[in-house]
C-alpha cells in the first residue's frame, strides 16, 4: 500500500503537527514527502512562477509601496508587513542584529504554538486570534530558506518545512496570484534544498 507523506493530512492550522521524536522511515517516506510537494507545485505552475530570490525581492517591493516607511520601533506590528521588510532587508544585505533576534522571535513564536497571529506587540505578543493568514506562514518560510542559503543553519530548513506543511495542509485556501506564485517558489527551494543535502549526507531518495 502507498505510504502517503503523513504531516499534511489534516489542518495544521486547527490541529497544530508535534513533530517532537519524529523519526526518518526510509526512501519511502522521502519519497512521498517529495511527491506532496510536487503535487502542490503543479496545482500552482499555471501561476507566473518567480525564478529565484532577486525576482521575489521585486515583486514584493512591487506589491507592498509602503515597506519604505517601515519601522522596527512600533507599539505594535502586521506580521506580514514585519516579513515582507525582513525580506527584502535579508536579500538586500541590509539585516543587522535586530532583524536577526525577530526573525529568531517570530520562529519561536511558530515553534512553540505552529501559528502565527496577525499582529503582535512591540514584545511580540499576540494581539488578535487570528492566525489563519497563509501569506505570514508563507513570507517566514521565506525568509527561512533565505537564511538557510546565507548560513547552512539547519534550523532554518527544519522551521521551513514545518511551515511549508502548515501552508500545504491549507493550499486550496490560498486565494490571490502572488501567494500561489510565492509558495511554488518556496517549495521548489525547499524540495531543492532537502536532496542536496540527502545527496550530501549519502542518503537514498
Amino acid at each position: 500500500m502507498k505510504k502517503l507523506y503523513p504531516y499534511i493530512s489534516k489542518n495544521l492550522l486547527e490541529n497544530p503537527q508535534n513533530y517532537q521524536m519524529s523519526k526518518y522511515v526510509g526512501p519511502e517516506f522521502l519519497k512521498s514527502y517529495k511527491e506532496s510537494r510536487v503535487k502542490n507545485i503543479e496545482i500552482f505552475q499555471k501561476e507566473d512562477l518567480f525564478e529565484n530570490y532577486e525576482s521575489v525581492l521585486m515583486n514584493i517591493m512591487k506589491n507592498k509601496p509602503n515597506l519604505s516607511n517601515f519601522t522596527f520601533n512600533a507599539e505594535c506590528y502586521d506580521t506580514e508587513n514585519l516579513l515582507a521588510f525582513l525580506y527584502v532587508r535579508l536579500k538586500t544585505g541590509k539585516s543587522d542584529e535586530t532583524d536577526k533576534k525577530i526573525l529568531n522571535r517570530l520562529i519561536k513564536k511558530f515553534e512553540i504554538k505552529k501559528l502565527l497571529c496577525l499582529q503582535y506587540n512591540a514584545n511580540f505578543t499576540e494581539i488578535d486570534s487570528n492566525y489563519t493568514e497563509l501569506c505570514n506562514y508563507i513570507l517566514l518560510s521565506l525568509c527561512c530558506l533565505l537564511k538557510y542559503e546565507q548560513t547552512n543553519n539547519l534550523k532554518f530548513l527544519n522551521t521551513s518545512l514545518k511551515l511549508n506543511d502548515t501552508v500545504s495542509s491549507q493550499h486550496n485556501k490560498i486565494n490571490n496570484n502572488f501567494e500561489k506564485s510565492l509558495f511554488c517558489f518556496v517549495l521548489q527551494k525547499e524540495l531543492n534544498y532537502i536532496f542536496t543535502l540527502c545527496k550530501l549526507k549519502g542518503i537514498k531518495k
